[in-house]
């Protein structure tokens, strides 16, 4: 399978997209929550996620939410760089 970076732009309160994201994720893919995706933190669903989970510390700040388990807080510059480590980027949006 091909590397994937997903990044959630919605939150899953409002959407089904990341739940179709989950769907389609390989174990080699990673989720990056950002904007309101952020929400997701504290959506029963990232309980189902298989991949790696990011999140962008500035938006998840803005909007009050913590993680409660091992997601990684990266900056919008780490973001940036790792759109070069992944061989395709689907915003889901």
């Amino acid at each position: 399978f091909m590397s994937i970076l997903n990044l959630i732009r919605k939150s899953a309160f409002e959407s089904n997209d990341f739940q179709q994201c989950i769907n389609t994720c390989h174990a080699n893919d990673l989720i990056v929550l950002m904007d309101d995706g952020c929400y997701n933190l504290s959506h029963p669903l990232l309980a189902k996620v298989t991949c790696k989970v990011n999140v962008v510390a500035p938006h998840a700040n803005a909007r009050s939410m913590t993680a409660k388990n091992d997601e990684q807080f990266i900056s919008m510059e780490q973001l940036v760089k790792l759109t070069f480590n992944y061989k395709s980027v689907v915003t889901w949006q």
